[in-house]
């Protein structure tokens, strides 16, 4: 007897990074679509990171991760396994049951979100790039003097002329 109640799932996608730069809407539409086909509720989808991988997946050295969270029936999942083997955008997948996941996590800011953040500052506002202060009182403004210049090892000359 299976069980027909929907479940929460956590799936990462891995898909070519060039791929996913070039056309994002496509790739998380495709992910989308795969989902609709599975009769999932998708509750979250979202960039995770864009990293280069430890070996070649497919001839690929870098790759997009695609964060996803959706409820489904198990015997869904085997099915939405399934059409993203067959696809060809779709690298590799990873889909986990999310029972231990809450709200927040599901939320939650992921490594590309904090990257693509302006900085703050210590109050908690977006830095802004100032432009540097005006000398005062006049000053010339002087070049940088803490330049390092490597000295010649002496033992080289003495070497040379022995």
């Amino acid at each position: 007897m299976s069980d027909n109640s929907k479940r929460l799932y956590e799936a990462m996608f891995l898909v070519d990074a060039a791929d996913a730069a070039a056309d994002w809407d496509g790739v998380t539409a495709m992910v989308e679509t795969l989902m609709q086909r599975a009769a999932a509720d998708v509750v979250n989808i979202r960039k995770w990171d864009e990293r280069r991988l430890t070996y070649e997946v497919a001839g690929r050295r870098r790759g997009t991760y695609i964060l996803s969270y959706f409820r489904a029936t198990p015997d869904a999942v085997a099915g939405l396994e399934r059409d993203v083997q067959l696809n060809e955008r779709i690298l590799r997948v990873l889909i986990l049951r999310g029972d231990q996941v809450n709200e927040e996590q599901i939320h939650a800011e992921t490594p590309a979100m904090k990257a693509e953040a302006p900085p703050e500052t210590a109050a908690g506002e977006p830095a802004t790039p100032s432009a540097p202060a005006a000398p005062s009182g006049g000053e010339a403004m002087k070049p940088e003097t803490n330049v390092a210049v490597a000295e010649p090892d002496v033992r080289d000359n003495e070497e040379e002329s022995a």
